[in-house]
């Protein structure tokens, strides 16, 4: 099997690289349920890989994946357009991947391009918060941190940051707490709460843009409401004096829920 790989379309520039392997048994992943296979061979390319590489050379016939590490937010992803390509981890969101198939006696040559942001896909909570500076088992390249700092000052505040209900996220702790479903002063999960379930979705939406992942009207549409019922009842992300927010009625919450799923399908690039 031979890969071409391209950078906008030319040549991998230097310093540059991409991560590809060759699978079996990947699928796609869900919340705490990861599926990524066995690693059957692993090529890092540069500016001075020759195309096209060889990923494998006889294989067996059969059901293959070919998968690349996702070079990171907002990039653009050719491998992304193909509507087979999958997740297999998305409790971390650090790669895609194809099926193919092998027959006997075949030679497979697979193209692929890559380009940086503005405009690419969007990732998973998951992600973001294993991407960050303040997480002890985190990756140190903290994309989280990042996009943070891409973020303006709003209006009242000093620093860069947004606005989740009546919280300004402007730290990475506070950030991964909300991704994590805890409030920013307890360790224990808030999962069956409409509001942080909503407002972890929301993070990594607002991540995601900052990043430069291309905007979906339905998702921020769904962003802009479910933002609203959290203004509206206080959410603070905290439990101090009895609870996050105020009480919210059955619509509201159920409101919630059907954005947190819209901001879902866009963080997993679904939408």
């Amino acid at each position: 099997m031979n890969v071409t790989k391209t950078f906008k379309g030319g040549a991998i520039p230097a310093g540059q690289t991409f991560t590809f392997d060759i699978r079996t048994g990947a699928s796609q992943g869900t919340v705490g349920a990861q599926h990524e296979g066995a690693i059957v061979k692993s090529v890092t390319v540069t500016s001075t890989t020759l195309m096209p590489f060889s990923l494998g050379a006889n294989l067996v016939p059969g059901t293959y994946q070919v998968c690349e590490a996702i070079p990171g937010p907002a990039w653009n992803m050719s491998m992304n357009l193909d509507p087979t390509a999958f997740m297999p981890n998305v409790d971390t969101g650090a790669t895609l991947c194809v099926p193919i198939t092998l027959t006997a006696g075949q030679n497979l040559s697979l193209s692929f391009d890559n380009s940086p942001p503005p405009g690419g896909i969007a990732l998973t909570i998951g992600y973001w918060k294993t991407h960050a500076s303040c997480v002890t088992k985190g990756n140190k390249a903290a994309a989280l941190d990042a996009a943070l700092d891409k973020m303006t000052v709003k209006a009242g505040q000093t620093t860069k940051g947004f606005f989740v209900g009546k919280l300004y996220v402007d730290t990475c702790q506070e950030a991964v707490s909300l991704l994590s479903k805890q409030a920013l002063d307890s360790t224990k999960q808030q999962s069956s709460d409409p509001t942080i379930n909503f407002a972890s979705q929301f993070v990594a939406y607002q991540l995601n843009l900052a990043a430069g992942a291309a905007d979906n009207p339905q998702a921020a549409n769904a962003a802009a409401e479910g933002q609203g019922i959290l203004v509206t009842v206080n959410f603070d992300g905290t439990l101090a004096g009895g609870g996050m927010h105020d009480p919210l009625t059955a619509a509201q919450a159920a409101t919630l829920n059907k954005d947190a799923g819209i901001l879902d399908k866009f963080n997993n690039d679904t939408l």
